[in-house]
């Protein structure tokens, strides 16, 4: 009995982490299979033709409303494919210059400034070994383009061609389904604020002056620096949002705020320093 040749995409988990207000997407890879069913003889042959398989990005906003979605390639794996077997089972042997070019994709900066890690800015490539032939040497990735950040939901479709001929169109083989924000994007945050802050002890108001200080910044960073005779530090083009401020033993939380509003009071919890004259 005949049969169309298609292609099943299975999701590579990645289990949730809890307690973020943004989660990462939980799927990481996906693996590629065919399967054969359906009354239409496969185009596949027994002798290897050349063949294509493309990978299609849908990226939208909602799942429920009407689409506003956009569309765009993700990437390319030449080769050829035939069948094998009885029942007869399609095969397939990968370009290794085609895994290569998948394997070596750019991955530009991100334009939004928070958590890279939060993003997911690839999906690995995994094959099924009855389906095709290994090819160890690559390691095969679709690279999601920078406007991924402002969808939550993406739909990766896959087509086949075979000899020339549209074998699988995208909407007859299955569908992987990628969350990318688990409501929506977050707002970019503002990459030009300020750290300005006269510190002062948290029991007699004295300036913490000449003092050692590091600043653990919300992605990851650290600025490190000594207060001045007032207390005072600035840090200059610091993220918006709230980043941690170490002062010997004691931490205190400390937010970015726009260049116009600098040298702020701020007093340091817990940190006990009585001057001359009050004493």
């Amino acid at each position: 009995m005949p049969h169309a040749t298609r292609l099943l995409l299975t999701p590579v988990p990645r289990s949730m982490p809890t307690g973020r207000t943004e989660a990462p997407a939980t799927v990481t890879g996906v693996t590629l299979k065919f399967t054969q069913f359906g009354a239409i003889r496969s185009v596949a042959e027994v002798a290897p033709q050349p063949a294509q398989i493309e990978f299609i990005g849908r990226f939208l906003k909602s799942i429920r409303k009407a689409p506003d979605e956009r569309v765009q390639s993700l990437g390319v794996i030449q080769g050829d494919i035939w069948l094998e077997g009885t029942p007869p089972r399609a095969r397939f042997q990968c370009d290794p210059a085609s895994l290569m070019a998948l394997s070596a994709a750019h991955l530009s900066d991100l334009t939004f400034p928070h958590t890279v890690r939060d993003l997911p800015r690839v999906l690995d490539l995994f094959f099924d070994t009855e389906s095709f032939i290994p090819c160890p040497s690559a390691a095969p990735q679709l690279t999601l383009p920078d406007f991924a950040a402002q969808y939550p939901y993406l739909e990766v479709l896959v087509e086949l061609k075979g000899g020339g001929i549209l074998e699988a169109p995208r909407g007859d083989n299955s569908i992987l389904d990628v969350p990318i924000w688990r409501d929506s994007p977050p707002r970019r945050r503002p990459l030009n604020c300020v750290v300005s802050l006269l510190l002062r002890s948290n029991s007699g108001n004295v300036a913490l002056a000449n003092l050692p200080y590091k600043l653990q910044l919300e992605n990851g960073a650290a600025l490190e620096g000594t207060t001045d005779k007032d207390g005072f530090l600035e840090h200059l083009g610091v993220p918006a949002g709230d980043h941690i401020l170490v002062v010997g033993s004691f931490k205190s939380i400390v937010g970015a705020t726009p260049p116009d509003c600098v040298r702020r009071l701020h007093m340091m919890v817990g940190y006990v320093l009585i001057s001359e004259e009050i004493a």
